[in-house]
């Protein structure tokens, strides 16, 4: 459930893609409130500009790409001027998002909970391997409704990966048992 404390407030968010003899406005003064508890979803015509905003707000954007009006603010602190180690904590603590082809950014050679424990232990580094691979469970078994036994990984991987419940020997083979 959310609340009405705002954490993050984007105001007049304006960002350009800048050519040799031209600018083409992507986004022109977007404005929302993101509370807290609440999630939080942009929806719109493909071309609208939806992952343009996500990168912003990200500070992901990337020339010719260029936020040139507009302010973000996480609990009142101006996003566009956070430091670099201030936006390495900003980024996967603080915000994240899932992107349109977020499946593309999935290597299929690698096991998804191998490549969401990298995630967890690059921002978590004093975790550990141990403690990285706990996370994960913890975060699969939010997202599965289950308990955190370690097998909410594995049916997460299959879930995204081929639409269906893994079988008990597919599950014994991807826990390694």
């Amino acid at each position: 459930m959310s609340s009405d404390r705002v954490l993050m407030e984007v105001r007049d968010l304006t960002v350009d893609y800048v050519g040799d003899t031209s600018i083409a406005r992507a986004v022109n003064g977007i404005d929302f409130d993101i509370r807290e508890g609440e999630a939080f979803g942009l929806a719109g015509e493909s071309g609208c500009g939806k992952s343009t905003v996500a990168f912003a707000i990200a500070r992901l954007t990337r020339l010719p790409g260029l936020v040139s009006g507009g302010q973000v603010r996480l609990n009142g602190d101006d996003v566009l001027k956070f430091d670099k180690a201030r936006l390495k904590a900003y980024r996967w603590r603080e915000v994240s998002f899932v992107f349109q082809s977020a499946m593309n950014a999935l290597n299929p050679v690698i096991p998804i909970s191998e490549q969401i424990m990298d995630v967890i232990e690059t921002h978590n580094p004093e975790l550990g391997e141990k403690g990285a691979r706990a996370r994960a469970v913890e975060m699969a078994g939010r997202l599965l409704g289950e308990g955190s036994d370690g097998a909410s990984l594995v049916n997460l991987a299959f879930e995204l990966a081929i639409s269906r419940p893994p079988t008990e020997s597919e599950r014994a083979a991807a826990i390694g048992v």
